[in-house]
């Protein structure tokens, strides 16, 4: 990887069988939770978890991620000014938004902008439940 060039191909990923998430959400328990359940369901899951959303790209530019699941609502940037940012570099990328808004307004935000998943965050493991489902 040279030059802001993301060096991770579709080759590499069928070559490898764990998938690495990104969990990106200002509150720091949440996203502890979150990775600790995730790797405790699969040996194939690696969870990456940053509660800055504006440490996101070096993070992608470092590390191959599979998908990214961000918060909405956090300082500095939401959610979907986020997945804007990442899918100018990364457009293929799948990511999936968790809100604790649940207005029709962000949902439909969320889907004109291009967000592949929107999950309800409920503040409980239950969201967690979704998200392995989703």
């Amino acid at each position: 990887m040279t030059d802001g060039e993301w060096s991770y191909s579709e080759e590499e990923a069928q070559e490898s069988d764990r998938i690495t998430l990104l969990a990106v959400d200002d509150d720091a328990d949440f996203v502890d939770l979150t990775k600790t359940y995730l790797e405790r369901l699969s040996d194939e899951v690696v969870i990456l978890t940053v509660t800055d959303p504006a440490d996101v790209p070096e993070i992608l530019f470092e590390e191959p991620v599979d998908c990214i699941v961000s918060d909405y609502e956090m300082p500095g940037m939401n959610g979907i000014e986020l997945f804007e940012k990442v899918h100018m570099e990364f457009p293929n990328l799948p990511f999936i938004l968790l809100t604790g808004r649940g207005s029709e307004e962000v949902a439909s935000d969320a889907i004109q902008a291009g967000i592949t998943y929107y999950i309800q965050k409920k503040g409980s493991p239950e969201d967690i439940f979704e998200l392995v489902n989703s």
